[in-house]
């Protein structure tokens, strides 16, 4: 099993604000005590699936997110 990402390390709170550029809007976060469990840093290892996949990520996150929204909205 291989993650695939594009090996960018970033907060909820960068993607809310990526979002909000992206699609023009201007969502608030709501901000709550952290719940037992919660993940308080995530970054995925891609380097297995560059090493065995050849994998290389083409597109940053705020890219991907982009192009995929523009995607779905001409769908």
């Amino acid at each position: 099993m291989c993650n695939i990402a594009c090996g960018e390390r970033i907060s909820l709170n960068e993607i809310v604000d990526i979002l909000n550029k992206i699609l023009n809007k201007d969502i608030k976060s709501i901000y709550t005590e952290p719940r037992q469990g919660d993940v308080k840093h995530s970054l995925a290892d891609i380097s297995k699936a560059k090493n065995i996949l050849g994998y290389d990520p083409k597109y940053g996150l705020e890219a991907g997110l982009k192009e995929t929204i523009e995607w779905y909205k001409n769908e």
